[in-house]
């Protein structure tokens, strides 16, 4: 007796633990998911991303290493060599710039400390960083853009997403429906009320809504692994919970002038980087003048290197001014001048065409957003409408 009442006592806790474990399991295995979940997703998981924001570090690098080209150069520097004299009864020691030299056969060494700096080269520097600059901007706003046409892809796989689902769901209720038809014809048929052509007429409607509904779920199981590939997420059509679209998803970009969108702000900035290569081709055949200073100590020994290091103490200072001019580049910028000319005029006229473009292109990205809306309010109603003429509670 008392072995049946153990034996009773296991079973009950094992149907527990089994109870217990399938309503944990369908929590944990059921999502809810929402649009904006879903961009998130994919956005995170995308190539086409990744490799926007590289672009973007490596151009805000080139911008430092512009900005970095004001600065002036100063190196420390140590040398030490051995010289045969070819003149042995010349012994003195004189400087070329700011390079100590002299003419006896000895180990030298020296030190010193150089400075230089460009005093003017008319704006090139300045122009290489705006250029720099503008790329850095461009990349930020190719990457927004990026993000929006992302989004609107999978606007579209969610909105058909949606609309599969909701078929699914009327295509169940009308099957429930259909099912309930077809036994109250059987049961006619058998009191011989109805023909059998109406019997086989509600067997093959039936059988009709059967297809479509299989149909429809192989559709959305196309849409779902479609969706798996951009968020790398699973999902199940008869578990996971679909949200509709909200306003606070703010899937509505929002219509813009031309001027204000991803698409005229880049053509705007292929402009001004071009411009910005224009303008300082006439100071390349300018003289280029730079400044530059040097320190340093100098010591030598006949015979021996390490002695020779050791008596670094005369010291001299190096300062003057270099004027560098370019003979033969007048030649070269008339031609660079004229092609850079006609590549901005060429970028302007795409520029004006993008802006016919895209009047018409916001109004249609506009139009399949509330086209969508509409699929989805239009489908719920019409679902509560089956409810309501079937008597049952939505």
């Amino acid at each position: 007796m008392l072995a049946g009442v153990g034996f009773r006592e296991k079973v009950l806790r094992l149907v527990l633990v089994a109870i217990v474990f399938l309503v944990v399991s369908k929590s944990i295995y059921a999502k809810t998911i929402s649009f904006s979940e879903v961009v998130e997703q994919v956005v995170s998981g995308s190539y086409e991303v990744a490799l926007i924001d590289l672009d973007y570090k490596i151009s805000q690098s080139v911008a430092w290493e512009k900005a970095a080209d004001f600065l002036p150069n100063l190196n420390a520097r140590f040398s030490t060599e051995y010289v045969k004299s070819l003149r042995p009864d010349a012994d003195d020691l004189f400087s070329i710039s700011n390079m100590l030299m002299g003419n006896q056969t000895k180990y030298q060494s020296s030190v010193s400390l150089d400075f230089s700096y460009t005093l003017s080269d008319y704006g090139v520097r300045a122009h290489a960083l705006n250029y720099a600059i503008f790329d850095r901007s461009q990349k930020e706003i190719e990457r927004e853009k990026t993000v929006k046409d992302l989004s609107l892809n999978i606007l579209e796989l969610y909105k058909n997403i949606l609309v599969k689902i909701e078929q699914k769901r009327m295509l169940s209720i009308t099957l429930k429906l259909q099912k309930e038809i077809l036994g109250m014809t059987k049961r006619l048929r058998k009191a011989k009320v109805i023909s059998a052509v109406e019997l086989t007429d509600a067997a093959i409607e039936m059988s009709t809504t059967i297809e479509q509904f299989d149909t429809v779920g192989y559709e959305l199981d196309q849409y779902l692994q479609e969706l798996t590939y951009f968020t790398k997420q699973t999902y199940n059509q008869r578990k996971d919970v679909f949200m509709g679209f909200e306003v606070g998803d703010d899937l509505a970009f929002n219509q813009q002038e031309p001027e204000d969108s991803y698409e005229y702000k880049i053509a705007d900035f292929e402009v001004k980087k071009k411009e910005e290569e224009f303008r300082p081709l006439g100071a390349s055949v300018l003289p280029k003048v730079d400044t530059y200073a040097s320190y340093g100590s100098y010591g030598s020994d006949p015979k021996k290197l390490l002695k020779g290091i050791h008596n670094i103490s005369k010291q001299n200072f190096v300062a003057g001014v270099d004027v560098t001019v370019p003979l033969f580049e007048w030649l070269k910028v008339p031609l660079k001048h004229q092609r850079i000319k006609k590549e901005i005029q060429r970028l302007k006229l795409e520029r004006a065409r993008l802006v016919d473009q895209l009047n018409k292109n916001n109004r249609s990205i506009m139009d399949n957003i509330e086209l969508a809306s509409k699929n989805v309010v239009l489908r719920k109603t019409v679902k509560g409408d089956v409810y309501q003429k079937a008597n049952m509670k939505w």
